[in-house]
């Protein structure tokens, strides 16, 4: 059984469209002065915002609290069990300027708390990036367990959004802007992994694996 996604039925993430026509008004600026590379840079990077913040329509499975779907865009690059009170598991997903950046509620939850730290946009390898650079972390509360999503940028255009946080949300509810990032998601040890090392992921569609009843 599927099920529509409903909350992303606008065709953007919010900002997308904003970034895009600054980009577009600057590249015709470029032009009435005949700087024909830099018109034609600002139109490159306002196609690339779009592709960046575009909300295709997806399907995912009817979950029913079952199941976790993957909330970014990427490639897992990681998985490790992790000795936790709280988990049992840790994917690590990277992103990159081929994904789109857009953030969305991998569970149903009952409710969620945020913190988002502005920092650097060091590069993935470098020694204090998970230190300094900018992060949002996410805790999705489920009955009695919990799923954790951590996203920090790397060296990204954009910063990190946060979109205002509901008691309640919805598998495949946008919270978020993250382009270029790297999200670790903590899970629950009663957990089935259904995704390996190299599974190439996409928001709302792929799931990630299954509570154990």
């Amino acid at each position: 059984m599927e099920t529509t996604i409903l909350k992303t039925a606008d065709l953007f993430a919010p900002g997308g469209l904003r970034k895009a026509f600054y980009a577009l008004v600057l590249g015709g600026v470029f032009s009435l002065f005949d700087l024909e590379l830099f018109a034609a840079l600002c139109v490159a990077f306002a196609i690339a915002t779009l592709y960046w913040y575009y909300q295709p329509k997806k399907f995912v499975p009817n979950l029913e609290n079952s199941a976790v779907a993957s909330p970014v865009d990427g490639k897992v690059i990681a998985i490790e069990e992790i000795e936790s009170q709280k988990y049992g598991y840790r994917l690590c997903i990277e992103g990159s300027y081929f994904d789109k950046g857009a953030l969305y509620a991998p569970v149903r939850a009952d409710s969620c708390v945020f913190s988002l730290r502005r920092g650097s946009r060091l590069k993935e390898n470098a020694s204090l990036f998970e230190i300094l650079n900018e992060r949002l972390e996410v805790t999705f509360f489920v009955n009695d367990l919990e799923v954790k999503c951590e996203h920090t940028l790397k060296r990204s255009i954009f910063d990190l959004h946060v979109d205002s946080f509901k008691k309640m949300y919805e598998v495949g509810a946008y919270y978020g802007f993250a382009l270029n990032a790297r999200t670790y998601i903590y899970l629950p040890k009663s957990f089935r992994l259904n995704v390996h090392v190299g599974s190439k992921l996409h928001a709302r569609q792929n799931i990630l694996g299954y509570f154990s009843s």
